[in-house]
């Protein structure tokens, strides 16, 4: 029997007869269609006798469907004999056989390798912490103020700390508390539209919101790490983190090309494959100093690509953030980094609405184009 673990790869570069291209993202094993990364069969493909998690055997009457963003390797597990396909040491030694219309034929669609820990990936956003409020300070400033009743109705602490700050400069609580001041704006939402309509950025300065990014490339950190005003970052660092597997986000002018995408996935493989040689030949695994096994972790990684896989915590205030948001998401701006600052958006126009209310979206591309007519508040 085939050991389990093995990868079975999808060979998504090869169009059978009866398969058209589309853009499809599913795959489906057992009696259905098998869609891969653009390509549409019609005809049934019976995978007989796998599972896709090593733990669970499909039964060949079963239909399943998975998403294939950690294609193209799936991990399956020989069950055994099956009709059609034997699992026999040996009978799988390079082309695996799939069965297509009741007939068993060797297929390009199917070939075995050995374990690859590689995948595809894409960004992730974690809002993790965010500036609260002490609430006995700002009641004693209140009173001190002479404001002991004022309250607000923002829907986040970063919201009303900002209103506190734009009021605490015109001594706008309530009409009275400055001579000059007859009407006051009430409501967090009309105030702090105010605010960005006449560009007060100052006073979005003063919370703080806190970010990791995952599975973020060292393409976007390079490029992320250049807005530092207003910021914090700490890096996952490839130093001190060994790296036993290569995962990257796949650009979508890449992932439209079979070629395009032949060679990236080659490229992968064989730099994923070289760390894995370094570190057998320098033995790292049996070294006993940390120090030693540091310094040849950073050795190593300087023929990791730049494109791989990472995470980075980045936490930022408001008015960093807009500005960062209305750069990032242009479509002149880089592709991964654009996705990346579309789901940021998603979060903090969610969570924090009186302060990044005044954004319109049109996608271009496929991707957010965040625009603001208050640009650089």
């Amino acid at each position: 029997m085939y050991p389990s673990g093995w990868d079975f790869r999808l060979n998504a570069a090869v169009v059978p007869a009866g398969c058209t291209a589309s853009g499809a993202k599913t795959l489906v094993f057992g009696r259905g269609r098998w869609r891969r990364n653009g390509l549409k069969c019609a005809k049934k493909a019976h995978f007989l006798g796998f599972s896709l998690n090593a733990n669970k055997v499909v039964d060949k009457t079963e239909e399943r469907s998975y998403n294939a963003a950690s294609l193209p390797y799936v991990r399956l597990k020989a069950k055994g004999r099956t009709s059609g396909i034997g699992t026999r040491k040996g009978v799988f030694s390079r082309v695996a056989h799939t069965r297509i219309d009741g007939g068993s034929v060797p297929s390009p669609l199917l070939s075995v390798g050995k374990p690859t820990v590689m995948k595809f990936v894409k960004p992730k956003v974690f809002l993790i912490g965010e500036t609260r409020v002490i609430e006995s300070g700002l009641r004693g400033y209140l009173e001190h103020v002479g404001a002991p009743e004022w309250t607000t109705d923002a829907s986040s602490d970063a919201e009303r700390i900002c209103e506190v700050y734009g009021r605490l400069c015109y001594r706008s609580f309530e009409p009275g508390l400055n001579l000059n001041v007859t009407r006051v704006r009430e409501g967090s939402e009309k105030y702090l539209g105010h605010v960005l309509d006449v560009g007060h950025g100052s006073v979005i300065e003063h919370p703080v919101m806190n970010f990791i990014f995952a599975d973020v490339s060292r393409v976007v950190t390079h490029e992320l790490v250049r807005h530092r005003a207003g910021t914090a970052i700490s890096q996952e660092s490839l130093r001190f983190v060994r790296l036993d597997k290569l995962s990257a986000y796949v650009p979508t002018h890449i992932e439209e090309s079979e070629e395009g995408m032949a060679v990236f996935v080659k490229t992968l493989e064989q730099l994923e494959e070289i760390q894995a040689t370094l570190a057998a030949a320098y033995n790292i695994e049996g070294e006993k100093s940390f120090e030693r096994k540091k310094k040849l972790t950073s050795a190593f990684r300087r023929v990791a690509p730049i494109g791989v896989a990472t995470t980075i915590g980045w936490s930022c205030n408001p008015r960093t953030l807009r500005h960062v948001i209305e750069m990032r998401t242009d479509p002149g701006a880089e592709e991964e980094i654009r996705l990346l600052f579309g789901m940021v958006y998603d979060v903090v126009k969610e969570r924090y609405p009186n302060l990044f209310g005044d954004y319109e979206v049109e996608m271009v591309d496929g991707l957010a184009w965040v625009r603001t007519p208050h640009r650089k508040v």
